[in-house]
């Protein structure tokens, strides 16, 4: 990754990755001697980007000093950008919120409960990111999605320990007790059997209807039948008795 000059504020050089993140570097006498000697890395045929990509790999700006058998001064403006953005980089990956089982904990807070101390350094020696800790912990970071992928047996054996953690810390869900009974019906579901409450209706009637046998109607004054009671309506039957004809 290149970095390419967009502007100066005050005693500062902003400087723009190729990703638009964008970093500052201070002007100091250091920067500025420098500056005045460029030429001779540039004569040593090596690029400020294979600078740059040596920094990023690991390396020290005085191991890259005295690889390209130049001065540190010559190296340091073309190394400070890339110091920043991998001090960025780590912040980030250690600062990233991961589950413990009971709550979300950063990153690097919840490696520390096993290793404590860790040295970690992040790097870039190819296309990816790699962070480590120590001689044993190895993980790929990558800053855009935040996701941290264990690469060493024993990043990967913290992880799944991390995870075991996680199963017995977990509140478990509520229990649902089986049944066998049928479902319950809501009201939205639900349908009216409208045969059997006629048939009880019709048996009801018939009950009274029994139980009223010996009464009779009177006539009418007029002489005519009185007019049918509920049960003749609702059953269709007529009474067993006669309406009186009154006197001829």
């Amino acid at each position: 990754m290149e970095l390419r000059f967009i502007t100066r504020e005050s005693d500062f050089l902003i400087l723009e990755t190729e990703s638009g993140e964008r970093a500052r570097v201070l002007i100091d006498e250091s920067l500025k001697e420098a500056v005045k000697r460029v030429p001779q890395i540039a004569s040593s045929g090596v690029s400020p980007k294979d600078v740059q990509s040596a920094i990023r790999s690991g390396k020290t700006p005085q191991e890259v000093a005295q690889q390209l058998n130049v001065p540190i001064e010559a190296v340091l403006p073309f190394a400070a950008p890339i110091l920043d953005e991998l001090r960025f980089v780590l912040q980030q990956a250690l600062t990233t919120k991961v589950s413990n089982g009971s709550k979300m904990q950063e990153f690097g807070e919840l490696v520390a409960l096993t290793y404590p101390n860790p040295d970690f350094e992040i790097t870039k020696p190819a296309d990816k990111w790699v962070l480590t800790a120590g001689n044993s912990l190895k993980w790929h970071f990558d800053p855009k999605t935040r996701l941290i992928d264990p690469v060493s047996p024993a990043a990967q054996e913290l992880a799944k320990s991390i995870s075991s953690e996680r199963e017995m810390i977990r509140v478990a869900p509520p229990v649902v007790q089986e049944t066998h009974s049928a479902p319950e019906v809501t009201d939205a579901t639900a349908e009216p059997e409208p045969a059997a409450s006629v048939h009880d209706l019709v048996e009801e009637l018939r009950a009274r209807r029994a139980a009223q046998t010996n009464q009779i109607k009177p006539a009418s004054a007029k002489g005519r039948a009185s007019l049918p009671s509920w049960d003749e309506i609702v059953l269709g039957t007529s009474s067993d008795v006669e309406p009186d004809q009154g006197d001829l």
